[in-house]
């Protein structure tokens, strides 16, 4: 019996592997999902014998990824393939009687991204026979690992035959999904965090992309990542300012938006107005205006307890008159009236302080907010 699978490819390895009465061999490049290896561990308890060669680099053997000494642990022996040539096969044979063979590696960005298949190929005696000796080839010169260990992401190029920036950001965000949905939000914020050390501008897109698109998973994901409060250092109000505008200067939103949140619980006075402001701006990053809007509320609240000659601190700027901070927020929310009422308040004050150069100004914005 042949059958090709184009679609839910997973699900038929999954289907497959469930039926193994005494062995697994898989030769697989990269090795990343999730699902696939539970299955793995499951047949490993159940004493099945499992053989496993991969490649060894950061793709497999990445921070938070697949815990391979658990595997090891359980019986399952595991293979890096040579180094001197690309371990690049995509095969597993059960029960030396049948053979999963095809385009797919078994990670995120194979079953989400990529068009693959595989044949599933049954009785078929000779072939099979071909597959076991070039099986057996592989792991020649191999030793069964003790331990592995997890190797540092590269800031460049993980492989020259990857797109080490989109297979990045999916292997490692459709990890954290599958762990929080399995209920555990702190090794899915672990995850995210890794990532995004390297690739912050990617998880942003990511995330927006996914709550843009109204995927659940995806929102389920951001709203950890926008709860998130946990922090090595506590830092001085105007540090923490400084801090999260930095992270926004490198345009590491996520990293911005924990420390904004660590800020907010640390600081619940009147310091709160300015972190509140760019944690709304971090949330329009995230397109969660509904969120963001309530942030730039809150800022207004705690800026009408605010009275000169008090000084405001706001984007790292200090302020005695504050028009220009409430007209940029009720801009923020889209509050034109508000803003307008603002400048022309502004204009009033500063015409009786005779400083005509802001009366100038306040008169051409208030002209552009018109128009």
């Amino acid at each position: 019996m042949v059958k090709a699978h184009f679609t839910n490819i997973r699900a038929e390895i999954i289907t497959e592997l469930k039926f193994a009465q005494h062995s697994i061999k898989i030769a697989v490049a990269w090795f990343t999902n999730l699902e696939l290896f539970d299955c793995i561990l499951e047949k490993c308890e159940q004493g099945i014998h499992i053989e496993l060669i991969i490649v060894k680099d950061a793709i497999n053997l990445r921070k938070y990824g697949l815990d391979f000494n658990k595997f090891i642990e359980l019986g399952g022996k595991l293979f890096f393939g040579n180094s001197d040539s690309l371990m690049h096969h995509k095969f597993c044979v059960i029960d030396d009687s049948i053979l999963l063979n095809g385009s797919y590696n078994w990670t995120y960005w194979a079953e989400s991204k990529n068009s693959e298949n595989i044949t599933v190929i049954q009785n078929d005696d000779a072939l099979l026979c071909q597959f076991l000796k070039e099986f057996i080839k592989i792991k020649h010169d191999l030793i069964p690992e003790t331990e592995a260990s997890y190797i540092e992401l590269p800031e460049k190029q993980l492989n020259p035959l990857l797109s080490s920036q989109d297979l990045l950001v999916n292997e490692y965000l459709q990890s954290a999904i599958i762990v929080s949905e399995k209920g555990n939000d702190e090794l899915a914020e672990k995850i995210i965090t890794q990532v995004s050390r390297i690739k912050p501008l990617e998880v942003t897109k990511y995330l927006t992309n996914g709550i843009a698109a109204n995927n659940s998973s995806v929102r389920n994901l951001y709203s950890i990542v926008s709860n998130s409060n946990s922090s090595l250092t506590t830092y001085s109000y105007a540090n923490y300012c400084y801090q999260v505008s930095r992270f926004i200067q490198q345009q590491d939103y996520f990293a911005a938006l924990k420390l904004a949140n660590e800020c907010i619980k640390t600081y619940k006075t009147y310091k709160g107005f300015s972190i509140h402001v760019y944690r709304g701006d971090l949330k329009m990053k995230f397109a969660d205006e509904t969120c963001a809007f309530e942030d730039y509320q809150s800022a207004i609240k705690i800026l009408d307890l605010i009275k000169p000659p008090l000084k405001l601190l706001y984007y790292n700027r200090e302020f005695s008159y504050f028009f220009q901070p409430r007209i940029d927020i009720f801009l923020k929310l889209g509050q034109i009236e508000d803003a307008k009422n603002e400048l022309k308040e502004a204009i009033k004050l500063f015409t009786k302080m005779n400083k005509s150069k802001w009366v100038e100004f306040a008169e051409e914005w208030l002209k552009k907010i018109s128009s």
